[in-house]
């Protein structure tokens, strides 16, 4: 009985001495394997965000001065400073004829505008200021916008250093609007400021040049503003990428105002008082990981079953002896 006793424990330490070096490097190995596949696909990941970022930075600084080089060159047009030249000439002046040059002045403004607006379809309206910032023509015509309602201060001042003006335009109830104004100033012959052009546009333009640029389906984008409120896309939450915002060029492991987890990177766009977030799921950077932790988990659970199995038959067979 003794000898039984004995034998059946050196059997079972035998077995299980098997299992445990099959299982245990298995394990071990896996488990290096796993984070040294993590760490690599974590780097790959953060290089294609810097890499989108880049794209996406340099595509809308090469849209903002395109648009803006277009104003500035509208500005200088000679129907808009002629014409405008001609209408705060005539305001000055109290004689008959005075009546008739503004409303020929004014004309022939609207009419160049309306021609622009037409041939351009993102501008959803543009104005011509005079040089107090009161409000000449604009197509459409239903505003009573004066400069100093979108470019509070010093407006003069700026458009004769920086020659381009920006504003982020805000809704009456005090909500983010998705447009922006670009405003470029309006000179006589003898380079004297007389006047402001200045172009409403969508962000929607903006978006759809960085998105056509980085031409991938995988990633999520977000345009937000200075205080981290989203501004595209609309159905996202107000503070979603408040802390991500916060962040410049470091990819975080976050969870989004649509509930997925994922990394992402944020960083502030040229020429904009907005910055530009780029995710990718985590789910999806990580797929290789979680399949080989799977078949980990299966490894293991195969080890065990058929210890477990070889343990019982030779309990079995301890007894039957």
């Amino acid at each position: 009985m003794h000898d039984r006793i004995k034998s059946f424990g050196i059997r079972n330490r035998i077995l299980i001495f098997a299992i445990l070096v099959a299982f245990v490097p298995t394990s071990g190995m896996g488990w290096v394997f796993h984070n040294y596949t993590k760490e690599l696909l974590k780097k790959k990941a953060k290089l294609e965000l810097h890499h989108l970022i880049n794209q996406a930075q340099q595509q809308a600084g090469l849209w903002f001065r395109e648009t803006s080089l277009n104003i500035q060159i509208f500005s200088n047009s000679f129907m808009v400073s002629e014409n405008l030249d001609h209408f705060v000439k005539a305001k000055q002046r109290s004689d008959s004829d005075a009546a008739k040059e503004l409303a020929i002045a004014i004309a022939a403004l609207s009419g160049y505008i309306e021609v622009l607006q037409t041939q351009f379809n993102g501008y959803e309206s543009i104005h011509v200021f005079d040089d107090k910032g009161n409000l000449v023509v604009k197509s459409p015509a239903f505003s009573n916008t004066k400069v100093a309602d979108t470019f509070p201060g010093k407006w003069q001042e700026r458009l004769m250093h920086e020659h381009i003006l920006f504003k982020e335009l805000y809704s009456d109830i005090g909500h983010y609007e998705t447009k922006m104004m670009i405003a470029a100033p309006i000179f006589s012959n003898k380079r004297e400021l007389i006047g402001v052009l200045a172009v409403e546009l969508g962000i929607e333009q903006l978006i759809d040049v960085i998105t056509s640029a980085l031409r991938t389906q995988s990633i999520l984008l977000s345009l937000v503003n200075r205080d981290g409120v989203t501004l595209f896309p609309k159905a996202a939450a107000p503070d979603s990428n408040r802390a991500l915002h916060t962040l410049s060029k470091e990819c975080s492991t976050y969870i989004n105002a649509h509930g997925t987890k994922v990394i992402g990177i944020y960083s502030p766009l040229s020429h904009f008082p907005w910055g530009i977030v780029i995710e990718k799921q985590y789910d999806q950077v990580f797929a290789k990981i979680l399949e080989l932790k799977n078949l980990t988990l299966s490894m293991r659970s195969a080890c065990l079953i058929t210890g477990t199995s070889l343990l019982t038959d030779t309990s079995f067979l301890a007894d039957a002896y």
